[in-house]
């Protein structure tokens, strides 16, 4: 009997089975991560283009009138909204998720009268496909926009 586990111990054929069967589950982790990765990365370019988009649409949304009048670069009332408008009208969403929220602040004080710059933050929730086996569903992607507001003279 000690015989027969020494000469089985001794055998190395189907040793490469083990490792194989080792290895490709590790394989298809990490081919599962690259593609939800590559997901993430897709979609926040995507929100990215559309943020700043929106943002350069809001940079434009000036109330001329006032502006006329008191010589400050005034931003039209209803500013959120309009950008809120353009991100959804260019964000391209391929994977099935859901934008949640759209801010607008300015800068370099967070003032619609006078402002130089437009800051338009977008935050959509993504799911994900392959990461659901590591508990992990959803994501949040949150991306920041900007566009600097010209003089009107």
């Amino acid at each position: 009997m000690n015989k027969y586990i020494k000469k089985i111990i001794k055998n190395e054929k189907g040793s490469y089975v083990i490792i194989l069967g080792i290895m490709i589950p590790i394989f298809l982790l990490i081919t599962a991560l690259a593609v939800d990765m590559s997901i993430l990365f897709n979609v926040r370019v995507e929100l990215l283009k559309a943020s700043d988009i929106a943002a350069i649409e809001v940079s434009k949304y000036l109330d001329l009138e006032q502006t006329q009048i008191t010589g400050d670069t005034v931003v039209k009332a209803g500013y959120a909204s309009y950008a809120t408008k353009w991100v959804l009208k260019n964000f391209v969403n391929r994977f099935g998720g859901e934008l949640k929220e759209v801010s607008v602040r300015f800068g370099p004080v967070n003032d619609p009268v006078n402002p130089s710059i437009v800051y338009v933050k977008s935050n959509a929730t993504i799911p994900l496909y392959f990461a659901k086996f590591a508990g992990i569903s959803i994501t949040d992607v949150v991306v920041e926009g900007s566009a600097r507001i010209r003089e009107v003279k």
